[in-house]
């Protein structure tokens, strides 16, 4: 069946569009200060998370099975929005960030990524769009672009950079030959209900 397509929301429309260019800034921050492992370098299993392995992702994945490993943060394509129309508050996360991101901390969930049948994560590296609500995520970009800002020790930011390499993703193929499927920029996100 055919998915149904939206079309894209072009980013300075979004009503997130001032938002989303302050935690660019935030990403900018963090791949200067670490320019090089971030987007490529090796996992780690600091979350307490196995490592992304292909092998097992891929046989997981075609069997229709949800696969979780450790990613670095930035395979995200961190400017992706599920829900564009939807404002995000920046108090908001400034409240998530003083809540839980105070010294280095793993997100408290995995991040749920779909990926379209016959793809894999490990060739849509900073590409992969999370489909979970991106509040915490924004409030982790912020707390560790604020940690290199305020020049924190190295051993904090270190542990932020372990934080960084090892997110917790849970993976989801989607069959999309068997159901009709809403699209939005070319990412299939869930099934129609009629």
């Amino acid at each position: 069946m055919k998915a149904i397509e939206l079309p894209p929301v072009p980013p300075e429309l979004s009503v997130n569009a001032e938002l989303q260019a302050k935690l660019a800034q935030c990403d900018d921050i963090i791949l200067q200060k670490w320019p090089v492992g971030l987007l490529t370098g090796q996992a780690s299993d600091a979350s307490g998370v196995p490592i992304y392995d292909s092998r097992k992702a891929k046989a997981a994945l075609d069997t229709g099975r949800k696969y979780t490993a450790s990613v670095p943060f930035f395979w995200l394509n961190l400017k992706f929005e599920m829900q564009p129309g939807v404002p995000r508050y920046a108090c908001r996360i400034d409240n998530l960030e003083s809540h839980y991101f105070s010294s280095p901390a793993h997100l408290k969930y995995p991040l749920k990524v779909l990926v379209l049948d016959g793809e894999y994560p490990h060739e849509c590296i900073g590409a992969l769009n999370p489909v979970d609500p991106a509040e915490m995520r924004d409030a982790l970009r912020q707390a560790v672009a604020r940690a290199i800002e305020t020049k924190q020790s190295a051993s904090i930011l270190s542990d932020w950079k372990e934080v960084l390499m090892s997110t917790v993703v849970e993976f989801q193929a989607l069959d999309v030959q068997n159901q009709n499927f809403l699209a939005f920029e070319g990412q299939f996100l869930q099934p129609l209900l009629f």
